[in-house]
Protein backbone atom coordinates (compact mmCIF):
# COMPACT_ATOMS: atom_id res chain seq x y z
CA UNK A 1 0.00 0.00 0.00
CA UNK A 2 1.45 3.49 -1.17
CA UNK A 3 2.41 5.74 1.93
CA UNK A 4 -0.20 8.49 1.71
CA UNK A 5 -2.57 5.65 1.45
CA UNK A 6 -1.41 4.31 4.59
CA UNK A 7 -1.70 7.96 6.07
CA UNK A 8 -5.19 8.20 5.30
CA UNK A 9 -6.12 5.19 6.40
CA UNK A 10 -4.72 5.80 10.05
CA UNK A 11 -6.21 9.36 9.93
CA UNK A 12 -9.93 7.99 9.75
CA UNK A 13 -9.16 5.50 12.59
CA UNK A 14 -8.16 8.35 14.61
CA UNK A 15 -11.39 10.24 12.96
CA UNK A 16 -13.48 7.23 13.60
CA UNK A 17 -12.32 6.54 16.98
CA UNK A 18 -11.99 3.26 16.54
CA UNK A 19 -9.06 2.58 18.80
CA UNK A 20 -11.59 2.99 21.91
CA UNK A 21 -12.68 -0.50 21.16
CA UNK A 22 -9.33 -1.46 23.39
CA UNK A 23 -10.84 0.24 26.00
CA UNK A 24 -12.69 -2.35 27.61
CA UNK A 25 -9.41 -4.46 28.15
CA UNK A 26 -10.22 -2.26 31.34
CA UNK A 27 -12.30 -4.72 32.82
CA UNK A 28 -9.88 -7.14 32.35
CA UNK A 29 -7.03 -5.78 34.24
CA UNK A 30 -7.40 -8.52 37.39
CA UNK A 31 -5.80 -10.86 35.15
CA UNK A 32 -3.03 -8.63 33.00
CA UNK A 33 -2.42 -5.57 35.61
CA UNK A 34 -0.62 -3.74 32.89
CA UNK A 35 -4.22 -3.38 31.51
CA UNK A 36 -4.81 -1.18 34.21
CA UNK A 37 -2.74 1.62 32.61
CA UNK A 38 -5.55 2.00 29.88
CA UNK A 39 -6.99 4.26 32.58
CA UNK A 40 -4.70 6.65 32.12
CA UNK A 41 -5.00 6.87 27.82
CA UNK A 42 -9.14 7.31 28.32
CA UNK A 43 -8.39 10.69 30.78
CA UNK A 44 -6.31 11.84 28.28
CA UNK A 45 -8.54 11.35 25.47
CA UNK A 46 -11.73 12.52 27.21
CA UNK A 47 -9.36 15.55 28.81
CA UNK A 48 -8.44 16.03 25.21
CA UNK A 49 -11.97 16.05 23.77
CA UNK A 50 -13.23 18.68 26.06
CA UNK A 51 -10.32 21.08 25.82
CA UNK A 52 -10.75 20.26 21.69
CA UNK A 53 -14.52 21.54 22.43
CA UNK A 54 -13.48 24.93 24.48
CA UNK A 55 -10.98 26.17 22.10
CA UNK A 56 -13.23 25.68 19.01
CA UNK A 57 -14.66 28.75 19.19
CA UNK A 58 -17.07 27.43 15.91
CA UNK A 59 -17.70 24.17 17.10
CA UNK A 60 -19.87 22.41 14.74
CA UNK A 61 -23.64 21.19 15.78
CA UNK A 62 -23.04 18.39 13.84
CA UNK A 63 -20.90 16.28 15.12
CA UNK A 64 -18.72 14.34 12.56
CA UNK A 65 -16.54 12.18 15.19
CA UNK A 66 -19.04 11.14 18.32
CA UNK A 67 -18.00 8.96 21.41
CA UNK A 68 -18.66 5.59 20.96
CA UNK A 69 -19.23 3.23 23.40
CA UNK A 70 -22.07 1.05 22.22
CA UNK A 71 -21.90 -2.69 20.64
CA UNK A 72 -24.27 -1.21 17.70
CA UNK A 73 -21.91 1.61 16.82
CA UNK A 74 -18.79 -0.17 18.13
CA UNK A 75 -19.95 -2.44 14.91
CA UNK A 76 -20.55 -0.10 12.53
CA UNK A 77 -16.98 1.80 13.46
CA UNK A 78 -15.58 -1.42 12.55
CA UNK A 79 -17.55 -1.51 9.31
CA UNK A 80 -16.42 1.42 8.03
CA UNK A 81 -12.85 0.49 8.60
CA UNK A 82 -13.01 -2.45 6.62
CA UNK A 83 -14.66 -0.47 3.97
CA UNK A 84 -11.87 2.17 4.12
CA UNK A 85 -9.02 -0.78 4.58
CA UNK A 86 -11.00 -2.31 1.19
CA UNK A 87 -10.98 1.06 -0.92
CA UNK A 88 -7.23 1.57 0.05
CA UNK A 89 -6.36 -1.34 -1.96
CA UNK A 90 -8.95 -0.81 -5.30
CA UNK A 91 -8.86 2.14 -7.59
CA UNK A 92 -10.00 5.57 -6.95
CA UNK A 93 -12.24 7.03 -9.58
CA UNK A 94 -11.20 9.67 -11.75
CA UNK A 95 -11.53 13.11 -11.01
CA UNK A 96 -14.63 15.00 -9.64
CA UNK A 97 -14.63 16.02 -13.99
CA UNK A 98 -14.39 12.97 -14.88
CA UNK A 99 -17.00 11.54 -12.42
CA UNK A 100 -19.41 14.08 -13.59
CA UNK A 101 -19.02 13.84 -17.19
CA UNK A 102 -19.95 9.86 -16.72
CA UNK A 103 -23.19 10.87 -14.39
CA UNK A 104 -23.77 13.60 -17.22
CA UNK A 105 -23.34 10.80 -20.11
CA UNK A 106 -25.60 8.60 -17.73
CA UNK A 107 -28.31 10.97 -18.37
CA UNK A 108 -28.26 11.19 -14.56
CA UNK A 109 -29.37 14.83 -13.18
CA UNK A 110 -28.88 15.82 -9.84
CA UNK A 111 -30.61 18.28 -7.86
CA UNK A 112 -30.52 19.03 -4.40
CA UNK A 113 -32.87 17.24 -1.90
CA UNK A 114 -35.04 20.26 -1.21
CA UNK A 115 -36.89 22.96 -2.18
CA UNK A 116 -36.71 26.31 -0.97
CA UNK A 117 -33.41 28.31 0.51
CA UNK A 118 -31.11 26.08 2.83
CA UNK A 119 -27.60 26.67 4.14
CA UNK A 120 -24.71 24.51 3.53
CA UNK A 121 -23.77 23.53 6.92
CA UNK A 122 -20.78 21.57 5.91
CA UNK A 123 -19.06 19.91 2.44
CA UNK A 124 -17.62 21.04 -0.83
CA UNK A 125 -15.42 19.14 -3.50
CA UNK A 126 -12.08 20.67 -1.07
CA UNK A 127 -10.24 19.09 2.27
CA UNK A 128 -10.91 22.58 4.05
CA UNK A 129 -14.80 22.43 3.79
CA UNK A 130 -14.95 18.65 3.47
CA UNK A 131 -17.65 17.08 5.99
CA UNK A 132 -15.25 13.92 6.88
CA UNK A 133 -12.27 14.12 4.26
CA UNK A 134 -10.79 10.57 5.87
CA UNK A 135 -13.40 8.70 5.88
CA UNK A 136 -14.12 8.18 2.31
CA UNK A 137 -17.59 7.46 1.67
CA UNK A 138 -18.28 10.94 3.06
CA UNK A 139 -15.75 12.81 1.73
CA UNK A 140 -18.39 14.62 -0.45
CA UNK A 141 -21.17 14.95 1.93
CA UNK A 142 -23.41 17.50 2.72
CA UNK A 143 -25.35 18.71 5.88
CA UNK A 144 -27.58 21.49 5.20
CA UNK A 145 -29.73 23.38 7.57
CA UNK A 146 -32.44 26.40 7.62
CA UNK A 147 -31.11 29.49 9.15
CA UNK A 148 -32.24 32.72 9.88
CA UNK A 149 -31.23 36.18 9.51
CA UNK A 150 -29.11 35.94 12.67
CA UNK A 151 -27.45 33.25 11.40
CA UNK A 152 -29.63 30.53 13.67
CA UNK A 153 -31.20 27.41 12.77
CA UNK A 154 -33.37 27.81 15.33
CA UNK A 155 -36.05 29.98 16.99
CA UNK A 156 -37.27 30.49 20.51
CA UNK A 157 -34.95 28.54 22.89
CA UNK A 158 -34.04 25.89 20.81
CA UNK A 159 -34.75 23.07 23.75
CA UNK A 160 -36.57 21.37 21.17
CA UNK A 161 -36.05 19.53 18.44
CA UNK A 162 -39.58 21.47 16.86
CA UNK A 163 -37.86 24.74 17.62
CA UNK A 164 -35.60 24.46 14.34
CA UNK A 165 -36.58 25.43 11.18
CA UNK A 166 -35.76 22.70 8.41
CA UNK A 167 -37.53 19.72 11.10
CA UNK A 168 -40.45 18.31 9.70
CA UNK A 169 -39.67 19.76 6.39
CA UNK A 170 -40.12 17.45 3.43
CA UNK A 171 -36.84 15.69 1.90
CA UNK A 172 -36.91 15.31 -1.76
CA UNK A 173 -35.56 12.72 -4.39
CA UNK A 174 -32.82 14.28 -5.91
CA UNK A 175 -32.72 11.85 -9.11
CA UNK A 176 -34.22 8.98 -10.39
CA UNK A 177 -33.52 5.97 -9.33
CA UNK A 178 -34.46 2.93 -7.44
CA UNK A 179 -34.96 2.42 -3.80
CA UNK A 180 -32.23 -0.03 -2.26
CA UNK A 181 -32.18 0.42 1.06
CA UNK A 182 -34.18 1.69 4.14
CA UNK A 183 -34.50 1.90 7.76
CA UNK A 184 -36.94 3.94 9.28
CA UNK A 185 -38.37 3.83 13.12
CA UNK A 186 -35.50 5.21 15.21
CA UNK A 187 -36.55 7.77 17.30
CA UNK A 188 -35.79 11.38 16.79
CA UNK A 189 -33.42 12.48 19.70
CA UNK A 190 -35.14 15.45 21.88
CA UNK A 191 -31.92 16.72 22.99
CA UNK A 192 -30.59 19.35 20.79
CA UNK A 193 -26.97 19.94 21.03
CA UNK A 194 -26.24 16.24 22.20
CA UNK A 195 -25.34 12.88 20.20
CA UNK A 196 -27.87 9.62 21.32
CA UNK A 197 -25.37 7.57 22.10
CA UNK A 198 -27.21 4.63 22.47
CA UNK A 199 -28.94 4.97 18.88
CA UNK A 200 -28.55 1.39 17.20
CA UNK A 201 -27.36 3.52 13.89
CA UNK A 202 -25.21 6.56 13.39
CA UNK A 203 -26.92 6.94 10.42
CA UNK A 204 -30.29 7.17 11.97
CA UNK A 205 -33.61 6.52 9.49
CA UNK A 206 -31.95 6.79 6.17
CA UNK A 207 -32.28 5.79 2.28
CA UNK A 208 -30.08 4.76 -0.47
CA UNK A 209 -31.47 5.00 -3.97
CA UNK A 210 -29.35 3.58 -7.11
CA UNK A 211 -29.11 5.83 -9.78
CA UNK A 212 -27.12 3.95 -11.90
CA UNK A 213 -23.89 1.26 -11.53
CA UNK A 214 -21.60 3.74 -10.22
CA UNK A 215 -24.08 6.81 -8.16
CA UNK A 216 -25.40 5.88 -5.48
CA UNK A 217 -27.75 8.92 -3.29
CA UNK A 218 -26.91 8.27 0.61
CA UNK A 219 -29.79 10.45 2.66
CA UNK A 220 -30.02 10.66 6.53
CA UNK A 221 -31.36 11.46 9.80
CA UNK A 222 -35.12 11.54 8.59
CA UNK A 223 -37.83 11.82 10.92
CA UNK A 224 -38.86 8.75 12.96
CA UNK A 225 -41.84 6.51 10.50
CA UNK A 226 -41.38 9.62 8.14
CA UNK A 227 -40.09 7.75 4.87
CA UNK A 228 -42.72 7.53 2.29
CA UNK A 229 -41.15 4.89 -0.01
CA UNK A 230 -40.25 0.82 0.46
CA UNK A 231 -37.42 -1.24 -1.16
CA UNK A 232 -37.66 -1.35 -4.63
CA UNK A 233 -39.80 1.53 -5.50
CA UNK A 234 -39.11 3.21 -8.70
CA UNK A 235 -38.96 6.98 -7.50
CA UNK A 236 -38.67 10.54 -9.36
CA UNK A 237 -36.52 14.08 -8.73
CA UNK A 238 -38.61 15.85 -7.03
CA UNK A 239 -40.23 13.19 -5.45
CA UNK A 240 -41.23 13.67 -1.57
CA UNK A 241 -39.21 10.70 0.39
CA UNK A 242 -39.84 11.99 3.67
CA UNK A 243 -39.18 14.72 6.40
CA UNK A 244 -36.22 15.71 7.89
CA UNK A 245 -35.67 14.72 11.33
CA UNK A 246 -33.23 14.70 14.07
CA UNK A 247 -32.12 10.63 14.42
CA UNK A 248 -29.22 8.80 14.36
CA UNK A 249 -25.68 10.97 15.31
CA UNK A 250 -27.37 14.48 14.84
CA UNK A 251 -26.83 17.42 17.33
CA UNK A 252 -29.87 18.89 15.65
CA UNK A 253 -32.08 18.61 12.68
CA UNK A 254 -30.88 18.76 9.21
CA UNK A 255 -30.04 16.49 5.65
CA UNK A 256 -27.48 14.59 5.86
CA UNK A 257 -26.75 13.88 1.53
CA UNK A 258 -23.95 12.23 -0.30
CA UNK A 259 -23.20 10.52 -3.66
CA UNK A 260 -21.10 7.33 -3.84
CA UNK A 261 -20.19 4.42 -6.04
CA UNK A 262 -21.12 1.23 -4.33
CA UNK A 263 -24.43 0.44 -3.31
CA UNK A 264 -22.74 -0.63 0.63
CA UNK A 265 -22.78 2.20 2.58
CA UNK A 266 -19.62 1.50 4.12
CA UNK A 267 -17.60 0.04 0.94
CA UNK A 268 -18.18 3.36 -1.19
CA UNK A 269 -16.36 6.27 -2.36
CA UNK A 270 -17.77 9.45 -1.81
CA UNK A 271 -18.34 10.84 -5.48
CA UNK A 272 -18.00 15.06 -5.87
CA UNK A 273 -21.32 16.23 -8.24
CA UNK A 274 -22.38 19.43 -9.25
CA UNK A 275 -26.05 19.96 -9.01
CA UNK A 276 -28.59 21.92 -11.05
CA UNK A 277 -30.09 24.39 -8.71
CA UNK A 278 -33.02 25.59 -11.10
CA UNK A 279 -34.21 24.58 -14.08
CA UNK A 280 -32.18 26.01 -17.06
CA UNK A 281 -28.74 26.66 -15.56
CA UNK A 282 -25.77 25.36 -15.74
CA UNK A 283 -24.41 22.33 -13.02
CA UNK A 284 -22.44 23.76 -10.54
CA UNK A 285 -20.50 22.44 -6.79
CA UNK A 286 -21.80 23.77 -4.00
CA UNK A 287 -19.71 24.17 -0.95
CA UNK A 288 -19.57 24.80 3.13
CA UNK A 289 -20.90 28.58 3.97
CA UNK A 290 -23.22 29.20 0.89
CA UNK A 291 -27.03 29.56 1.20
CA UNK A 292 -28.97 27.36 -1.60
CA UNK A 293 -32.20 28.39 -3.43
CA UNK A 294 -33.36 25.18 -4.99
CA UNK A 295 -36.23 24.04 -7.13
CA UNK A 296 -37.21 21.22 -8.58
Amino acid sequence: MENWKILSYLRGLVELKIYRVFYFLIFLYPFYEPFKFIIIFIFLDVLYEILEKNSNKHSSRISTSALVYHPFLYWQSLCQMWGMLYRSFVASPQSYKDIAAAAKSEGITFKLPFEGKWYVYNGGIKKEDSHSWNIYNQRYAYDFVMIDEESKSYCSSAQDIEDYYCYGKKVLCPADGTIIHKKDGLIDYDQPGKINFWTKDFRGNFLIIEHSKKHYSFLAHFKKDSITVNIGDIVKEGQNLGLCGNSGHSTEPHIHFHVQDHPNFYLGLGLPIPFFITDNAERQFISKGEFITAQH
